[in-house]
């Protein structure tokens, strides 16, 4: 898997689905593009890209946009959500994020408290990255989490003096201090 088509056939095919319907059920590119795409005749714009990403996880496939842009990380894995119950998806969720933190410096994980950037990220969820330790202004734009009094808000990273964090719908929320801020590389949605 050595080039951007390469794994997102990969992640396709993981999640045993067709680029045409791929197509239909993710509905942000057309099966013409994803042919383009997984063929290595074009690359996905970093939105595109994103997208896709959050698309993956949200059905079931542990992936992060690094790994899918260049292959760094570790390779996607699959849950298998007709098969687990709420307590097996904790603790699944729980094993798969420490063997993570305990391989990658600087990565934290916690389970999502508020519906800030539902549906793609919902209370319930997991979600894991690496702990922005350098300039917050370096990193505006990315999809990060924030934890501010014992809450967990996902969301895009803005910044004005504050630490600001945007949903895909625009909405804003501001933030005086927050305990951490870390860059998300993966998410496991509750099935």
């Amino acid at each position: 898997m050595k080039t951007v088509g390469d794994r997102i056939t990969y992640c396709r095919a993981s999640i045993r689905l067709t680029r045409k319907e791929l197509a239909d059920i993710w509905g942000e590119a057309s099966v013409p593009t994803l042919a383009r795409w997984e063929l290595n005749n074009n690359e996905p714009s970093q939105k595109k890209l994103s997208s896709i990403t959050d698309f993956f996880c949200s059905k079931g496939l542990i992936v992060s946009p690094d790994w899918l842009k260049n292959g760094s990380g570790l390779a996607p894995s699959i849950l298998n959500m007709e098969e687990f119950t709420e307590d097996d998806f904790d603790d699944m969720c729980e094993k798969t994020f420490l063997t993570l933190n305990q391989k990658i410096k600087n990565f934290i994980y916690y389970k999502v408290t508020t519906n800030f950037f539902a549906p793609t990220v919902r209370y319930g969820d997991y979600i894991g990255g690496t702990k922005i330790t350098n300039s917050i202004a370096e990193n505006i734009n990315s999809f990060v989490f924030v934890v501010h009094e014992n809450s967990v808000y996902a969301g895009f990273l803005n910044y004005n003096e504050k630490v600001v964090i945007k949903n895909s719908q625009g909405k804003t929320l501001e933030f005086d201090d927050c305990s951490i801020i870390a860059k998300v590389n993966w998410t496991a949605v509750r099935p």
